[in-house]
């Protein structure tokens, strides 16, 4: 009974709120279908560039990864890209838009998971994601040399290491 009454008093808060904060990472993904980021099965793994070593796999979280390994990045990046394009969002994503179309305020999701900000059925001006979303690219004028390896341009298809 306990539990319930807590279910029940949090739907109250929730549906009272101005605004929501959403706590959700890889966890939401995966729930879809999405591979974790790291791990054995991960995505880390999964679509690493040809010839390139799992340990040398943080190189492409720099901010110059860009610059100093262009194709190994537009590669990783494009592949978690289409990956996260191809998932269809469970449930629970749509739930979080109903929250944030109801408080006046909208939601707010801080969130890492570049998987969880990018489903495209998912946009909505009333969730504002703190971390950029992989199809939000640019180019700044340190990245300009790198642009002509941009994610159409590579192969983007998993393969096996």
């Amino acid at each position: 009974m306990k539990q319930d009454q807590a279910i029940l008093r949090a739907a109250r808060l929730i549906r009272s709120a101005d605004a929501i904060v959403i706590a959700a990472g890889a966890g939401m993904s995966v729930d879809s279908g999405l591979p974790a980021f790291r791990g054995s099965d991960g995505l880390w793994t999964k679509l690493l560039p040809e010839g390139m070593k799992e340990r040398e796999i943080g190189s492409l979280t720099q901010a110059d990864c860009f610059t100093t390994k262009p194709v190994q990045a537009w590669t990783f990046y494009g592949r978690a890209l289409e990956v996260c394009r191809n998932a269809t969002p469970h449930e629970g994503y749509r739930l979080i838009q109903a929250w944030a179309a109801h408080a006046r305020h909208g939601a707010f999701a801080p969130t890492r998971a570049m998987s969880t900000a990018t489903f495209k059925p998912l946009a909505s001006p009333r969730i504002a994601w703190s971390n950029a979303t992989a199809p939000s690219t640019r180019c700044n004028a340190r990245s300009l040399a790198a642009a002509r390896y941009g994610p159409d341009r590579v192969k983007t298809h998993s393969h096996s290491n």
